[in-house]
């Protein structure tokens, strides 16, 4: 009896493991080599695993949906999810992102020629004339008055609203400082405008801070993401940026960040 209950058990415990999808996949670059610690998001489910030393991953997934791959120094893409994924796996192939060149202006340089060096400075002959033109406008005085249409203060209709409150302008003047009080109206920041948020709070705040903590650029980047699920970074302060907000904001998430990761690690 007590080996038919335990069978029982097995049974029911298999058909509940097996009833969970996973995909199980590779992430490599261009020259087909290997690519370690890859963020893996569902974005359906907004769960995140990381591709181990192997560059393999393993994560739970349903058909048709959307896995994002993010990598620092790469470009980010996604992929949607079809039925021959859950059988023969998935490999995904990051490309290096291009490397911005700043833009280099050249300034005037001086070639030793002082009437060569004299005639590059002058302003163009138009933008010389037409200075000259508006000067000559404005140092004008009119000869008459303007006239106008209205008559005369002592021949003007009474005007009963004088010295009354105009209550709608009023309330119109009420309504404007509320609004500008608040701030900007906060919405659901898209794909574009959190990346833009991210790259601003990388710029502003002290790296040094986290680094002490084993954290290089690219774990810091996670950590914005995860922080930004928790606290609605991106949708809070994008329009209304304080950095010594989000800055708290990042260190508060911090701690369950690395248990998370270390946990993460651990089960790879």
């Amino acid at each position: 009896m007590l080996k038919n209950i335990t069978f029982f058990l097995f049974l029911l415990a298999s058909t509940y493991a097996f009833s969970q999808k996973y995909v199980i996949g590779k992430v490599v670059n261009d020259a087909s080599s290997k690519l370690s610690d890859v963020l893996v998001l569902n974005t359906r489910t907004d769960e995140k695993v990381w591709t181990d030393g192997d560059g393999q991953f393993i994560i739970r997934a349903e058909v048709s949906d959307e896995l994002r791959f993010v990598r620092q120094r790469y470009e980010r893409i996604s992929t949607k999810l079809k039925p021959e994924h859950f059988d023969k796996g998935l490999e995904v192939q990051l490309q290096l992102a291009p490397a911005d060149i700043e833009e280099v202006k050249l300034g005037f340089r001086a070639t030793g020629n002082l009437k060569k060096d004299v005639v590059a400075l002058d302003k163009p002959a138009k933008v010389v004339a037409l200075n000259t033109e508006l000067r000559s406008v404005m140092k004008q005085v009119p000869n008459e008055l303007p006239t106008t249409n209205k008559p005369p203060s002592a021949f003007a209709p009474r005007d009963f609203s004088a010295g009354q409150v105009d209550v709608l302008k009023l309330a119109v003047a009420a309504i404007g400082l509320i609004k500008k009080a608040a701030g900007p109206e906060k919405t659901t920041p898209n794909y574009s405008e959190t990346q833009a948020f991210y790259a601003k709070v990388k710029q502003s705040v002290n790296l040094a801070d986290y680094e002490k903590f084993g954290l290089d650029e690219y774990a810091f980047e996670q950590l914005m993401v995860y922080a930004d699920k928790n606290f609605d970074l991106a949708k809070n302060y994008r329009n209304n940026f304080n950095i010594k907000v989000i800055d708290g904001h990042l260190k508060q998430a911090l701690k369950e960040f690395l248990m998370t990761k270390k946990d993460s690690i651990s089960h790879s």
